[in-house]
């Protein structure tokens, strides 16, 4: 293209194709004639949500970056169809997220009788599989018993017959360096079979316990309690391989208030965790009347809470540590209103869900 040269100042500077222009939205240089293009898959031009959800403006109106879009739909859009948590467990309910809450709250009981069933199909599997291999390393160890026993006579026969002739002691003293080192072999079959064993009843334990993130406390005789202003524990229970008790002081402070707290107790298998502890909790008094409303309390463990209260979350090191949870749960007046208590018992749901270190 010929220009005059008066004007090519100009045609660089407004209009020839190859000059380069800066985009606006990802700030990188890209030709003129290239803009278009460019613009049609530039991660940062905004884009308006595929299901044009109003979370941050109108109505259809919700700009987004181009790479942010996934991310939006995956976490956040609230039209966005997702399956049921319980998926897994058989709860096959698909819809916008918005209307996830209020499903979990509706489904609260059938989601947990899900989750029993799915857990004891998983206990009965699982204790099948290890009752087939307690079985068949039973009767290995029997048979390695039977051997030893048998290697043991013979070798007490080579003992009382290795005084014979020089020749036979020789002979006989092969064959017992041979006894002994097949004996040495079934020994260290049968320590590896001890640790089989072991490993067996870990993997049981554990299976089990991480079948068990939450506890369903019925605690009786309420008006009691609060007169006497006794602290309740519960059973305990796991989380993981995390041990944990559920604990009730009926009147916090003396102002009335019932607190809801979570013990960590000293476990079993405290030394291969992680400490400090972190973690989801949700306490949920049931309404005996109307199960879609029953009185819910949620809150996690974040960082300043690790930094003031350390005490609650590190390795226990006597049998448990300082109670973590909220101080005014609900009054001890509206506790004992006949939707929650029934026949002088409550029932509490505590839910707890483990969190990432920080």
């Amino acid at each position: 293209m010929k220009l005059e040269k008066r004007r090519i100042a100009q045609h660089q500077r407004d209009s020839c194709p190859l000059r380069q222009l800066l985009c606006e939205f990802c700030m990188n240089k890209v030709k003129a004639c290239e803009m278009n293009p460019h613009l049609e898959i530039c991660e940062h031009f905004p884009v308006p949500c595929p299901n044009r959800c109003v979370i941050g403006g109108e109505e259809g109106t919700r700009q987004l970056k181009r790479r942010d879009v996934l991310v939006h739909l995956s976490n956040e859009c609230p039209l966005q169809k997702v399956e049921c948590p319980y998926w897994v467990y058989g709860c096959r309910e698909e819809m916008e997220r918005k209307k996830m809450d209020l499903h979990e709250r509706e489904f609260m009981h059938i989601h947990y009788r899900l989750s029993m069933t799915d857990m004891k199909r998983k206990q009965v599997e699982t204790s099948k599989l290890l009752q087939d291999k307690l079985d068949t390393a039973t009767q290995r160890i029997v048979l390695v018993e039977n051997m030893c026993e048998s290697k043991s006579k013979e070798l007490s026969e080579v003992r009382k017959n290795q005084f014979q002739t020089s020749r036979d002691h020789k002979l006989l003293e092969e064959e017992l360096n041979i006894a002994n080192t097949k004996i040495e072999n079934l020994k260290k079959q049968i320590t590896k079979k001890d640790s089989e064993l072991k490993s067996i009843m870990e993997v049981l334990i554990s299976h089990t316990s991480l079948s068990t993130g939450q506890l369903e406390w019925k605690i009786k005789g309420v008006k009691q309690k609060i007169e006497n202003k006794e602290d309740t524990y519960s059973n305990p229970f796991y989380v993981g391989l995390y041990k944990c008790k559920g604990n009730i002081e009926w009147n916090c402070y003396n102002k009335g208030k019932v607190g809801v707290f979570i013990c960590i107790m000293k476990g079993g298998y405290d030394d291969k965790l992680h400490w400090p502890i972190r973690y989801k909790y949700t306490f949920i008094l049931l309404n005996h009347i109307n199960r879609n409303n029953n009185y819910e309390y949620t809150n996690q463990v974040n960082k300043e809470y690790l930094e003031n209260y350390p005490d609650c979350f590190k390795r226990p090191t006597q049998m448990g540590n300082r109670g973590f949870g909220t101080h005014s749960f609900i009054s001890n007046t509206e506790i004992l209103e006949a939707k929650y208590c029934k026949e002088d018992s409550i029932t509490l749901l505590i839910k707890i869900e483990l969190l990432p270190a920080l």
